[in-house]
């Protein structure tokens, strides 16, 4: 996925939009939109497009006035999903600024940041679903000071990028946004309280949300498997093999079928650190049931990887 893609990625990715048979117009669209690769369907690619701090800026955008829309399926049987965005000329939406999303009170939250270019986690990690509040894009925004509390009232320790700060050199474009640094956690509330000055003026925003259920999955059911693609869910299998990545930095356990025929494995990627928190050995996974909270992720069509981050996503189960 890439906002305004680079060159090079937009032609890489643009064509099956763009590509033979589709209008001039089509294909403009094709090397300008924000693109998404590799999802089950196209409401998956929204979902992720909400889930970086670049690609939701003009999802949310009050001036928004019309939404170009195109898709094609790849080879692996996933989709290429595009979207363009034309606002609207000479409309006032002064009184709608402002925006803060997750919205107040809005319940069934995703819990980590997605897959964007370029990416403003530090260090490229994994991380909480962003929250962000944004203002007219050239307005004046100094001073940003933010806080993120759990429903206990425990802070949440995050990421700031704001216009005076940003997390890369992409321009920010009024966006503040908070990144947590761990995914949230599921079915809990948050708070969030964002002060600044704004066109010269302090104030204070506050608002609150929560985040969703996991979808319950079973690692042997592939259908299950497809539909939970880019979905925050608890999968369920047999650990069937185990041990560490080539990299050094990364084990793994293999759940579910031996021998699928959609895919070809299903790895519950793991740091190393968090590897060593569980024992640092397989053994005492084989052939044993276990439960992982994480999002599944499609590699190269053929393997579903779900990676987590600290050691309470993995559970054996008796």
């Amino acid at each position: 996925m890439s906002q305004n893609a680079p060159s090079g990625a937009s032609t890489a990715v643009a064509s099956p939009v763009g590509g033979a048979g589709a209008s001039a117009a089509g294909a403009a669209c094709g090397e300008a939109a924000d693109l998404f690769f590799g999802v089950s369907d196209f409401e998956v690619a929204v979902d992720g497009w909400m889930s970086g701090l670049y690609h939701r800026r003009p999802i949310l955008t009050p001036a928004l006035e019309r939404i170009g829309v195109g898709y094609a399926k790849l080879a692996d049987g996933s989709y290429m999903a595009a979207l363009m965005f034309v606002d609207a000329n000479g409309v006032d939406v002064s009184a709608k600024w402002p925006v803060a999303y997750p919205a107040d009170n809005q319940g069934g939250v995703p819990l980590e940041f997605g897959s964007e270019i370029p990416n403003p986690v530090p260090g490229g990690a994994r991380a909480g679903y962003p929250i962000t509040i944004q203002f007219p894009p050239f307005d004046k925004l100094t001073g940003v000071r933010a806080t993120l509390v759990d429903e206990r009232g425990k802070d949440v320790a995050f990421y700031l990028s704001d216009p005076q700060h940003p997390a890369t050199s992409f321009r920010q474009y009024g966006v503040v946004c908070l990144i947590p640094k761990l995914p949230l956690r599921p079915e809990s509330r948050y708070e969030v309280r964002v002060d600044a000055t704004w066109k010269g003026k302090g104030s204070t925003w506050r608002w609150s949300f929560t985040t969703l259920a996991l979808r319950a999955v079973d690692a042997h059911d592939e259908d299950a498997v497809t539909h939970a693609i880019n979905i925050a869910s608890t999968l369920r299998g047999t650990v069937l093999n185990g041990g560490m990545m080539t990299d050094g930095d990364t084990a793994f356990l293999q759940i579910g079928l031996r021998t699928g025929k959609r895919y070809k494995m299903i790895l519950i990627l793991i740091p190393r650190e968090v590897w060593g928190e569980l024992g640092g050995n397989p053994d005492p996974f084989l052939g044993r049931t276990v439960e992982v909270d994480g999002t599944p992720h499609l590699v190269h069509g053929a393997y579903i990887n779900i990676p987590i981050t600290v050691a309470g996503q993995l559970r054996m189960i008796p």
